[in-house]
């Protein structure tokens, strides 16, 4: 399986913090976006999108990242169109806030990852409240199989063999709820560590977790990126 991983390098105009860098980064994918008339596209459908972004590298202590620094986040998608017309779009784009310098994409084999960790906040929401630990980790577990579940129904054009039971272990990692501004508003977010069963649904439940990201908003907030 190979996925298509665009390594984006980045200058900043002005100091933004770690809690808000989700927003950035996503005006300024959302911008080049509207480049590309088949990103534009994209952009408008409401279906799932087949993509997802981590945070700024390297990470800032004090969790602000410095205006006049370069720094690098990552894009990854399963599809190779989007990766295309993402690295086009990405490598010319700037606003108020970031000036992009390059975009390099890579094509990378996907060498089965059972076990993952999310680099970024997963967000899972139940009604209008997001997900705590309080709400017990089978509902959440739940609610990760039925999110990959449509992805892969998206992706392969087909039924999974099953439809849950990809997951053998999963445990959150931080001790406190991670906050993340999100529009008038805040958004819950956890990071977790899980480990996929090892047929062959499982593995590519892996592979869609690892290109896509896992549960909500990863294409629009950068949220569940694994590695």
């Amino acid at each position: 399986m190979k996925y298509f991983e665009i390594s984006n390098t980045v200058y900043l105009k002005k100091d933004i913090s770690s809690l808000g860098i989700h927003n950035n980064l996503s005006r300024l994918i959302n911008y080049s976006m509207k480049k590309r008339e088949y990103l534009k596209s994209l952009h408008a459908e409401k279906n799932i999108k087949m993509y997802c972004f981590d945070y700024l590298y390297p990470r800032e202590e004090d969790r602000i990242y410095k205006k006049g620094r370069v720094y690098v986040f990552r894009l990854r998608t399963p599809i190779k169109k989007i990766a295309e017309e993402m690295s086009r779009a990405i490598s010319i784009t700037e606003n108020d806030d970031i000036k992009v310098l390059g975009s390099n994409m890579m094509v990378k084999r996907y060498t089965p990852r059972l076990q993952l960790y999310t680099a970024t906040p997963i967000i899972c929401t139940l009604g209008k409240k997001n997900w705590t630990i309080e709400d017990g980790m089978d509902l959440l577990e739940e609610k990760i199989e039925k999110n990959l579940v449509s992805k892969y129904r998206l992706f392969y054009e087909e039924e999974p063999e099953k439809t849950s039971d990809f997951i053998s272990y999963i445990e959150k990692k931080n001790k406190k709820n991670l906050v993340l501004d999100y529009k008038d508003g805040k958004l819950l977010g956890n990071k977790i560590q899980l480990e996929f069963n090892t047929d062959d649904t499982s593995v590519k439940m892996s592979y869609l977790s690892y290109t896509t990201g896992l549960l909500e908003k990863s294409s629009s907030l950068g949220t569940g990126f694994c590695i």
